[in-house]
């Protein structure tokens, strides 16, 4: 989806579009709102508060994970999560990951005080699953 196509959506459906930032500067223009995933979602938890969100229908470019909590929380408001997630999100598998852990092939060592700051999106990401 381009940006002409995505502006054309927002115009027909009366849409606020949130967009995570990894997605093309093209569709970031067309955005309402530029973030993270956590800035996303707890962007999303505010429809009601903030009267630039208060629509009906909000166009949100992320992981669609989020998507079942907006549903459940939200029921009448019609969320659309177009294909524009990045493609490198998707090659990530459970199965990869476990054998990294069991074998410890592909291990990465980082300097520890990346790691202590890595972990605060980490633990941001994992308090909006609650």
């Amino acid at each position: 989806m381009d940006q002409k196509t995505l502006e054309s959506l927002k115009k027909e459906k009366n849409a606020v579009i949130l967009a995570h930032y990894y997605v093309s500067g093209t569709v970031q223009t067309a955005a309402d709102y530029v973030g993270d995933s956590f800035t996303l979602a707890k962007l999303a938890t505010r429809i009601d508060a903030n009267k630039d969100l208060d629509r009906e229908v909000h166009i949100i470019i992320t992981e669609e994970g989020i998507c079942y909590e907006l549903e459940k929380t939200y029921p009448d408001r019609t969320f659309i999560f177009p294909d524009l997630i990045c493609a490198g999100m998707k090659q990530v598998h459970l199965d990869d990951i476990i054998d990294i852990l069991k074998t410890g092939k592909n291990e990465v060592h980082v300097d520890p005080s990346l790691a202590e700051r890595a972990k605060l999106p980490l633990t941001r990401m994992l308090a909006i699953c609650g």
